[in-house]
């Protein structure tokens, strides 16, 4: 995995409930809609000096590097 930050590492990144992937399977089918938006995942990150560990949602490598740097992690 790249570094998203200096200052943070990643500890993990886990995909989110695998419920939403039926029901975009379902829309899909009825719809006939071919687009593939990827699924939001949970980031954990720990900060490199201070250890304070964070978590933030993200769908992308490019979302979850933004969060970062603006400081929007889940649950501030």
């Amino acid at each position: 995995m790249a570094d998203l930050s200096t200052d943070w590492e990643l500890v993990s990144r886990k995909a989110r409930d695998g419920s939403p992937g039926v029901l975009r399977a379902l829309r899909s089918m009825l719809v006939h809609d071919t687009t593939e938006t990827p699924q939001p995942m949970t980031w954990t990150l720990r900060h490199r000096i201070t250890g304070r560990v964070r978590r933030l949602t993200a769908r992308t490598e490019l979302e979850a590097t933004v969060k970062i740097a603006n400081g929007l992690f889940d649950g501030t």
